[in-house]
């Protein structure tokens, strides 16, 4: 019944786990690299939830996807998001990674707007609303993560007028001068609106997206809240983290890492070690940064 604390689904354009076909032509499963599968892990084993995701790769032969499909259900309670033939290609590198990234980086030098990208980006927003659908009640507790998914909210907002929606942005909200640059600036903001809590990393970030809401939809945000749709949609800042321990419990109990320490030791001295996981992308200011 409804007395239930109803199961929270966890949406993100990649699944914390990642389906390969090793040598043998077998399935050979791998945990996502990026922070926001790591961030978001720890959520995912301490609640009863469903994630929501694209499990990389392209599997087009109906069989294969059943049995993927099977696989991701059963051992690791998630659901995967098939891409249909060109969304890899224009919804991800296109339209998420070539408009959306360098804009809200400031690497306007890099922004590319296609309009059949954005065309894509539409309709994979709504491939996974298709998939929600499929998997919640109606008063269900969903959390979108990220700029690959902005049309979501609002898209299950449509269909679920009384579920409780949570959006997270894991990158920065660029300047109102700069999100006005791109041509769908309403569509994105009208969907991040479908949800009732908007989440951002750092204030600067939410003053950009607030700014943004009044120069381009003209809605002024009240204390707290944003009156949107007969709602009040609340915003706030919730830097995301990890849980160190696992590294520390490394460090000070597995023989592997033991080893690999000593081996660096020995080839540094007495140096300082760091330990820093990041991508190598144009943004993150590697170089700066060592």
């Amino acid at each position: 019944g409804h007395a239930e604390t109803s199961k929270l689904c966890i949406i993100s354009n990649r699944l914390p786990i990642t389906i390969r076909y090793n040598e043998m032509g077998e399935f050979a499963i791998e945990r996502s690299s990026g922070g926001l599968a790591t961030a978001l892990a720890n959520t995912h084993d301490a609640y009863d939830s469903v994630w929501i995701g694209w499990p990389g790769g392209q599997f087009d032969d109906p069989a294969t996807r059943d049995r993927v499909t099977q696989l991701l259900r059963r051992e690791h309670r998630s659901v995967p998001i098939f891409f249909k033939d060109g969304d890899i290609e224009r919804f991800y590198h296109g339209f998420s990674n070539s408009a959306l990234w360098p804009l809200f980086h400031y690497f306007e030098t890099f922004f590319n707007y296609d309009e059949e990208a954005w065309e894509s980006y539409v309709q994979v927003n709504r491939l996974f609303c298709e998939a929600v659908l499929r998997e919640v009640r109606s008063d269900a507790l969903i959390w979108v993560h990220d700029y690959h998914l902005f049309l979501l909210p609002g898209m299950l907002r449509e269909y679920l007028p009384e579920a409780r929606i949570g959006f997270f942005l894991h990158i920065p909200f660029p300047s109102s001068e700069m999100f006005r640059v791109l041509p769908c600036r309403e569509a994105l903001l009208r969907g991040l609106l479908g949800a009732d809590v908007v989440g951002f990393q750092t204030f600067s970030y939410l003053q950009n997206f607030l700014w943004s809401v009044y120069r381009v939809l003209g809605l002024d945000a009240e204390t707290g809240y944003l009156p949107y749709g007969g709602r009040q949609v609340k915003f706030g800042v919730h830097p995301i983290g990890i849980k160190p321990e696992q590294f520390l419990h490394a460090i000070h109990h597995d023989a592997e890492t033991a080893d690999e320490l000593a081996r660096l030791d020995r080839s540094i001295g007495c140096r300082k070690l760091i330990l820093g996981m990041d991508r190598l992308d144009y943004s993150k200011g590697i170089p700066a940064r060592l």
